[in-house]
């Protein structure tokens, strides 16, 4: 989601206009898959807010493509279900500090998670996704997509089996509490706690 507001597009108009356009189709839909390569908290404030404007029945899937900064070697290790929360909470740590201001909003997708309204996988860096993809289903039942960083396909369709191709490979991993998980790791690792751990490490 991260390329939602930096590099969907490079006219900085034509952006905008793919915001609203989203916002606007979010009223009342009755499904969102999306396809990122990083996620950040602006885009969780985001997903919240869509979420709040979809029909209550909706699901949303979020398939997040790529390591976040620094996290590549994650992808030599094999897949852990303990590894998958940790390696979710680093989109959440700039600065080497995990981002206290993504609790509240964790929190928030948390419910919505729990009540099965969404569901997020992450991809293994092995076959790491550089791409953008949005398919929905509006209020009135049509299917639309937006992408970038992808072939061009033949219609909206093609853009929804390609998204289920990728959710249902092996290295798209998640569990149905990921991002309750993840928030449990930010939680545990507040600026200060983390601090007193790296100075003790330090100190060995």
């Amino acid at each position: 989601m991260h390329e939602l507001t930096q590099g969907l597009a490079d006219d900085p108009s034509q952006d905008s206009r793919t915001r609203a356009r989203l916002d606007q189709s979010m009223v009342g839909a009755q499904r969102l898959d999306i396809c990122t390569s990083y996620i950040s908290r602006a885009d969780l404030e985001q997903l919240c807010d869509w979420l709040d404007r979809m029909d209550n029945k909706a699901r949303v899937r979020v398939l997040i493509g790529m390591a976040a900064d620094g996290w590549e070697d994650w992808g030599k290790d094999e897949i852990t279900i303990r590894a998958e929360p940790f390696f979710l909470a680093q989109h959440f740590r700039p600065d080497q500090k995990y981002d206290q201001d993504a609790i509240p909003l964790l929190e928030r997708l948390k419910r919505q998670e729990a009540d099965g309204r969404l569901i997020v996988k992450l991809r293994h860096p092995r076959s790491a996704l550089h791409a953008t993809l949005y398919v929905w289903t509006d209020a009135a039942g049509r299917e639309e997509a937006w992408h970038a960083n992808m072939p061009q396909l033949a219609s909206t369709r093609d853009f929804v089996a390609w998204f289920d191709a990728r959710w249902r490979e092996q290295d798209s991993v998640g569990g149905p509490k990921l991002v309750e998980e993840a928030r449990q790791v930010v939680v545990a690792n507040r600026p200060d706690q983390y601090g007193k751990i790296r100075a003790a490490r330090a100190g060995r």
